[in-house]
């Protein structure tokens, strides 16, 4: 599989599958093949491939750590400019298709640092508490807050950063709170 994704010519689509297919089979082997292509220059690829970590447990060990945090740096990096320039943009007339491009930007931001997150903490109690800010139920959220809230105590640098990504507030108020 890994000699049929690495093919030059490979499509998209097929690159895709490969990758789907290495996820389910899972195990050391397929962690390690995910690794090594984490890096893939195709973003739609690369998304597949964290995820495919994910739902292999895949968990970073104490040298791969401080990589995955800077991954997480990157993307809020990158939500933070894309939230800037949406609400730079506001509700200019003839906007709405670059509009819903920058809002599915950020929903892929965050995203990635969900995906991220459970590299470096409990896989099932990050996407556990993914789902439950996800459904709008009070409770759940609440939950959900405070099970992070505990999880990413002990980092505070990195509690301050995702926490505006996973907060039920305004892309205003998150964008603030990802400059400040």
């Amino acid at each position: 599989l890994e000699d049929a994704f690495d093919e030059e010519e490979k499509y998209r689509n097929v690159r895709s599958r490969i990758i789907r297919i290495i996820g389910r089979i899972g195990g050391d082997q397929a962690v390690a093949i995910l690794k090594k292509k984490v890096d893939s220059v195709d973003e739609t690829v690369r998304n597949l491939i964290l995820n495919s970590l994910v739902m292999c447990k895949y968990q970073a060990g104490d040298s791969e750590r401080p990589l995955v945090r800077e991954k997480i740096r990157y993307e809020v990096k990158d939500a933070a400019w894309t939230l800037s320039v949406l609400l730079d943009i506001g509700d200019y007339k003839n906007a709405e298709k670059l509009t819903e491009a920058l809002r599915n930007e950020f929903r892929k931001n965050r995203q990635k640092v969900w995906l991220l997150l459970a590299m470096i903490y409990p896989t099932d109690t990050i996407l556990s508490a993914q789902r439950n800010l996800e459904s709008k139920l009070k409770e759940k959220i609440a939950s959900s807050l405070e099970a992070m809230d505990n999880l990413l105590d002990s980092d505070r640098e990195l509690k301050s950063i995702v926490f505006p990504l996973v907060d039920d507030i305004t892309l205003a108020q998150c964008r603030s709170r990802l400059i400040a």
